[in-house]
């Protein structure tokens, strides 16, 4: 299984080149075969990567899973093999398992998955490729770029050094020359700081310890040792609970003032905003502005004149026919993938959003009882989500069509606004929701001449119309009605179970007939 391994520590010990590529065949190989104490000793004993790729470019989580050794998969998984949905190895190896269940272990692993969260993604982007970074740590001769805005808002005990003002504000390069510090931990730290999660080899643990403890990130220090005396695999991963909060914050602090880390300057009608482009070039708007040969991306490439506005010396870019109120929500989507401005409830992307899911929808509207919705926070949701589709940020309008969701089943009187929005922005959670509402109050809704008109023009947009052939929106809404009736709750004494099915049956069968006398008053037959 080993191979050539022993001959190549001979002849390289010094560490070069064919020493690492036999240890990673060997763990490869062990992985193909099945042997997962094998697969152990490799990772915790020799310490050797588990996301190393051989010359085929596959790790050791691909084999174990075309192999089928559910064992191993699992054991990978638990020790940190990535297999991120939407990435080239998370797709090959779950198109590569052999069995369902293998498949079922991917998935699973992958619902926490970085490509799940899009501003952890977008984050760990910005670090790798290091685009518009202000400051350089140079650590014993290593250098790592950063964002001076994204290390400031995460460790509250580097921000005073590197504000203006501060003993590294000054200049872009950090010299850091003391003993203890170790390059490898310093660049875990980073990688902490942009995502929220920090992985780390148990060797690097005790380097690790003050430059948590020099960030002031102690309640991660101290979940790092919580999680290093749990297990026993040759790798530790925490989350930093923090991460999402911290980034909230910043865009708060961009939004009420002059950031002094800003790069760039925004004005929107009377108001200007002084942000950093690295999370604003989230925006294809902005990214094809100040990317291109345009105007105001040259003029922000080369620091740029400008009037400045807030940032005086700073670029400024005009965002017109937009309110100061929906901007500072595209700005807090840009910064924390977290809208909170839009009165209804707190929308993050990538978890549960409060609106627009199916156990939100239309069933619940009459136990609740409608109610009015504020006319202002209606239209700032709307507003919001044309902004959305201006700058061209799909999961910033997805968001949005959660909060209409919501807002639907309050006041189910902005039903056929909400109708139109969905169809227009492709917003099928929202448009699901309409959906439930027009079954729940079918009867007011098939006596609204809005109705009547979105009926004849579904009906206007079948070409060629056969007896056999039916309206779409139509057919969503009787699903939507056996769905609520045809699924009978458990009464309370005996036989009072099939007097209630027989009364939502009746219902059911009334609905049916409302809309079928509707349509034919219409002169269809749908």
């Amino acid at each position: 299984l080993r191979g050539p391994t022993g001959a190549a520590r001979g002849q390289n010990s010094g560490g070069g080149g064919a020493m690492t590529e036999s240890i990673v065949s060997s763990l490869h190989l062990a992985a193909r075969a099945g042997l997962l104490n094998v697969v152990k000793t490799l990772v915790e004993v020799e310490g050797q990567d588990i996301n190393a790729v051989d010359e085929f470019d596959s790790v050791p989580l691909f084999y174990a899973c075309l192999a089928g050794h559910m064992d191993v998969v699992r054991y990978l998984l638990q020790q940190g093999a990535r297999c991120d949905a939407k990435t080239f190895v998370g797709e090959r190896c779950f198109l590569a398992a052999l069995t369902r269940e293998v498949r079922h272990e991917l998935r699973t692993a992958g619902a926490t998955a970085a490509a799940r969260l899009p501003l952890v993604a977008r984050l760990e982007d910005m670090l790798l490729t290091s685009r518009f970074t202000d400051v350089v740590f140079d650590v014993h001769g290593e250098l790592m770029a950063a964002h001076r805005a994204v290390v400031c808002a995460r460790a509250r005990l580097l921000a005073p050094r590197l504000l203006p003002g501060g003993a590294w504000g000054a200049g872009g390069v950090v010299r850091l020359r003391r003993p203890e510090l170790h390059a490898d931990a310093f660049r875990v730290l980073l990688r902490l700081l942009y995502t929220g999660r920090l992985e780390a080899p148990r060797q690097l643990l005790p380097h690790l310890r003050p430059v948590l403890r020099g960030a002031g990130l102690e309640a991660v220090g101290a979940a790092v040792e919580a999680a290093a005396g749990k297990g026993t695999g040759g790798r530790v991963a925490v989350v930093d609970e923090r991460h999402r909060h911290d980034l909230m914050a910043l865009a708060r602090e961009v939004q009420s003032s002059f950031h002094p880390t800003a790069d760039l300057c925004v004005r929107v009608g009377e108001r200007t905003y002084a942000v950093h482009r690295c999370f604003m070039m989230q925006a294809p708007f902005f990214s094809t502005m100040l990317a291109s040969g345009f105007a105001e991306g040259a003029a922000a490439r080369g620091g740029g004149d400008g009037d400045g506005g807030a940032g005086g010396e700073l670029q400024t870019v005009v965002v017109h026919d937009t309110s100061a109120a929906c901007f500072e929500a595209v700005l807090e989507f840009l910064y924390s993938h977290t809208v909170t401005n839009l009165g209804v409830c707190r929308l993050r992307c990538g978890g549960g959003t409060g609106g627009g899911g199916e156990n939100d929808g239309g069933d619940n509207a009459a136990e609740r009882g409608a109610e009015q919705v504020d006319e202002a926070e209606m239209d700032l949701a709307v507003e919001v989500l044309r902004a959305a589709d201006f700058f061209q940020l799909p999961a910033l309008g997805s968001l949005c069509g959660g909060v209409l969701a919501k807002l639907t089943c309050l006041d189910p009187s902005i039903l056929f606004t909400s109708f139109s929005l969905a169809r227009a922005h492709r917003l099928p959670k929202l448009e699901e929701t309409a959906y439930q509402v027009m079954a729940e109050y079918l009867d007011d809704v098939v006596k609204a001449p809005e109705f009547r008109e979105i009926v004849l023009a579904d009906a206007m947009n079948i070409r060629e119309r056969q007896t056999t052939d039916s309206l779409p929106i139509v057919d969503d809404i009787r699903v939507h009605i056996r769905q609520r009736y045809d699924s009978v709750p458990p009464m309370g004494p005996e036989g009072a179970e099939w007097d209630c099915a027989e009364l939502f049956a009746s219902e059911a069968d009334r609905r049916d007939s409302v809309l079928n006398t509707f349509i034919e008053s219409l002169g269809l037959d749908g």
